[in-house]
């Protein structure tokens, strides 16, 4: 199941980026200043679209380890179980 989710999540990192990679037309990806931009609401939503690009696969790398993460929390205390702390 673990490896399901972390897939589908890979997958709609790739896809999204796929179907979106060209949706500000011929405005390269960094939006640069000296760019003939029509308005400033282009500007904008270029920059919008860059850091949304940026931080997708920070999303989705911090689901794959937030998903490892919950596998395997509960398998570590139940190896040490017999272990009694005292105060």
């Amino acid at each position: 199941m673990t490896l399901i989710i972390i897939l589908i999540e890979l997958l709609e990192l790739v896809l999204y980026t796929i179907f979106t990679r060209n949706e500000m037309g011929n405005i390269p990806f960094i939006c640069p200043r000296n760019y003939p931009y029509s308005s400033q609401l282009i500007i904008i939503v270029c920059q919008v679209r860059t850091a949304n690009l940026l931080v997708m696969p920070a999303v989705a790398l911090f689901t794959i380890i937030t998903v490892l993460n919950s596998c395997c929390v509960g398998k570590d205390t139940e190896l040490h179980s017999d272990i009694v702390l005292s105060a």
